[in-house]
């Protein structure tokens, strides 16, 4: 079935396709933020910039919305 709806016979290629769904469902859901917090004290924004959200200038950043996610 997933074959047929990726157009691809190659378990390969599922797996990746399958994984990155999954992966951008967690990110996209804020899941990925939650558990990265609980278990290393940090976001996925946090962790892609280097940087703590204090150490980025904590209140003075603007919100976090789709628009300007990731854009530090």
């Amino acid at each position: 079935m997933l074959a047929a709806a990726f157009e691809t016979n190659d378990p390969a290629e599922l797996l990746r396709r399958g994984v990155h769904a999954l992966y951008r469902q967690t990110v996209d859901t804020g899941d990925l933020d939650f558990h990265l917090r609980s278990a290393y004290d940090v976001t996925y924004d946090e962790y892609l910039s280097g940087l703590t959200y204090d150490e980025m200038g904590g209140d003075n950043l603007p919100s976090p919305d789709d628009d300007n996610r990731y854009r530090m």
